[in-house]
């Protein structure tokens, strides 16, 4: 799906201007099973965090910030049970769809627009589907109105929906969860004891979003990374002997002011020195 908008202007900017694109540049994660399930395994239901070495780690909304450089500006929104109004499949279908099949979601690559394709693939990502080629008419709507120009904040929807599937995950009420590579990658980011003891990875650019480094030695296909990393049985016999520890300020140096690439509301843009002018005519 990315090779649809690689080299495709218009899908690019389309992407800039509804605050997708950091997100959607970064490449697919390696699935670390092992790991993830060691992670879930010290998810607390009812304090909603982790517990890890006898600390509470939380999920905060300044991890999904910036670890994925997701807009906090923009509409309100839920990914939980199902988004009222909006048009049918059948009608989203008719619309924007060259495949007048009869199934209850849209494949996307039956999409004839190819802005709202990789709109779309993205949406479902972040939704935390496990079947990233098929879309849900409340995912399909909400790339309709991305496509038509409202910016969504998904940040806090985001968080509420990780913390909804890890809580699910704990009670075998899960069979595939969605947000793997943004787990693992918190873990990893937030608790210095978790790192490979031979892992060394890139302290990675101001503008750029955390999940970039640790995708880049975890990369799903080989020339997208720079190394495989796997947890085997003795990196957790390993962790039984460390010391919890965690970064007091884990983000410090990273700032999206006056990134081109983050959206902003219309009439709106940065000045010089990363601040926001307003009413621009």
């Amino acid at each position: 799906m990315d090779l649809t908008a690689i080299n495709h202007q218009p899908s690019i900017d389309a992407l800039k201007a509804c605050g997708l694109y950091k997100l959607w540049a970064i490449p697919g994660m390696r699935a670390q099973i092992d790991f993830l399930q060691w992670l879930v395994d010290r998810w607390n239901m009812q304090d909603q965090c982790f517990i890890i070495g006898g600390h509470q780690l939380e999920m905060e909304l300044e991890d999904i910030y910036f670890l994925t450089g997701l807009p906090k500006r923009g509409e309100q929104l839920t990914l939980f049970g199902t988004r009222p109004g909006g048009q049918s499949v059948g009608s989203l279908r008719l619309e924007f769809c060259n495949d007048q099949t009869k199934d209850k979601g849209i494949n996307i690559k039956t999409i004839s627009h190819p802005k709202l394709k990789v709109i779309a693939f993205t949406v479902i990502r972040l939704c935390g589907s496990a079947a990233l080629h098929v879309a849900t008419r409340f995912q399909m709507q909400m790339a309709v109105d991305y496509y038509q120009g409202t910016i969504f904040n998904w940040y806090k929807a985001v968080l509420a929906n990780v913390k909804g599937q890890l809580t699910r995950a704990k009670n075998e009420q899960l069979k595939n969860f969605g947000y793997g590579f943004l787990v693992v990658s918190l873990g990893l980011e937030r608790v210095l004891m978790l790192v490979p003891q031979h892992l060394s990875v890139e302290a990675g650019l101001p503008r750029e979003p955390k999940l970039m480094h640790w995708v880049a030695v975890m990369a799903r296909y080989p020339k997208e990374g720079l190394e495989v990393v796997r947890f085997p049985l003795e990196y957790f016999h390993w962790l039984e002997n460390q010391v919890f520890a965690n970064p007091d300020f884990p983000y410090a140096g990273m700032d999206y002011r006056g990134d081109p690439d983050m959206a902003l509301p219309p009439g709106e843009q940065w000045d010089d020195s990363g601040k926001i002018i307003l009413n621009i005519s």
